[in-house]
């Protein structure tokens, strides 16, 4: 079994929760604003518009989430992760 490192995990801090929520924002803002565009100039029409939000959207968030919570520092490894009983408490690690 591997040993795990001694050394301290710095935790993100609210500039990293302010940046997380301003970049799903964005990418929000991004994707209905590029929809409205395509559908300004007949690009697309209107039920094209609605699939794409019902199906694309909440995969392409998922996608944003997973790659601003890395970027920040929110992903966690083998070191984060805690025992817990079968009662739902922490147990102590041996």
């Amino acid at each position: 079994m591997a040993s795990l490192p001694d050394t301290p995990v710095v935790q993100p801090g609210p500039d990293a929760d302010r940046a997380f929520s301003l970049g799903v924002y964005a990418a929000t803002a991004l994707a209905v604003g590029l929809a409205a565009l395509l559908y300004a100039t007949g690009t697309v029409n209107g039920f094209h518009v609605g699939v794409a939000f019902v199906t694309g959207l909440p995969v392409y968030l998922v996608v944003v989430a997973i790659a601003l919570s890395a970027w920040l520092g929110f992903d966690p490894d083998v070191t984060d992760l805690q025992p817990v009983s079968p009662d739902g408490e922490r147990t102590e690690r041996r």
